[in-house]
C-alpha cells in the first residue's frame, strides 16, 4: 500500500468519525478528499456518511441518495449504511423508502439505536384495511381514513375525565348546634 491511499484511508475515517459527532460540514470536506483516492480501499460506511452529507448540508439529494445506496451495497451487514439511507429517504420526503430501509437495518442489528428511533419517530404503518388490494387503492385509503378516526375518537372517550362526584358534607353531632342548649 502506497503512501496516498493510507491518506486517503484515514482521510475517510477522519471524516466517518466527523460525521458521527455531528460535524457534517468538516466530515463532508474529509470525505470528499477521500473520493479522490482509489475508492475500493476505502470503507464502506465512508459512501452513505458521504451520501447524507452532501443530502443533508449541499442539498444534493439525488446524489447522497446514490452514495448511500452504493454504500449499502457494498456492505449491507453495517447497520449504519441504512440508518444514513433512511435519513436521506426522510429529506426527500419519501417515508415508504425510509421505512424500508430501517426494517433492513433492524434485520442486520435489531439493537441499533439511530435505527429504533427513526422507526420511533415515523411510527410503524398499520396493515392496509383490505390487504389483498394495494395499500394506494381508493377503498384502503377511505376505510383507512374511517378506522384512524374510530381509533381516536376511542382514545378520547378513554382519556376523558369523568366528572368527580360531590359527595355530601358530612354532618356530624359536633357540627350541629343543640336547640335545647341555647
Amino acid at each position: 500500500m502506497s503512501r496516498r491511499e493510507i491518506d486517503f484511508s484515514e482521510a475517510a475515517q477522519e471524516g466517518i468519525d466527523l460525521c458521527k459527532r455531528g460535524h457534517w460540514d468538516e466530515g463532508l470536506v474529509c470525505l470528499n478528499q477521500a473520493m479522490l483516492g482509489d475508492r475500493s480501499s476505502l470503507p464502506s460506511s465512508a459512501f452513505s456518511y458521504l451520501g447524507y452529507a452532501m443530502a443533508l448540508r449541499e442539498n444534493k439529494l439525488w446524489e447522497g441518495l446514490n452514495m448511500a445506496q452504493l454504500g449499502v451495497e457494498n456492505a449491507f451487514y453495517d447497520a449504519d449504511n441504512y440508518f444514513n439511507l433512511a435519513r436521506i429517504y426522510l429529506l426527500r420526503d419519501n417515508r415508504r423508502g425510509a421505512h424500508h430501509a430501517i426494517v433492513e437495518g433492524l434485520k442486520v442489528s435489531p439493537g441499533h439505536r439511530g435505527l429504533l428511533s427513526l422507526q420511533e419517530k415515523i411510527g410503524v404503518r398499520a396493515r392496509p384495511v383490505i390487504p389483498f388490494l394495494n395499500r394506494d387503492h381508493l377503498l384502503n385509503i377511505y376505510l383507512g381514513k374511517v378506522r384512524h378516526s374510530l381509533k381516536t375518537a376511542r382514545t378520547q372517550q378513554k382519556t376523558k375525565k369523568k366528572p368527580v362526584k360531590k359527595q355530601k358534607a358530612s354532618t356530624k353531632k359536633a357540627d350541629v348546634p343543640n336547640l335545647f342548649d341555647l
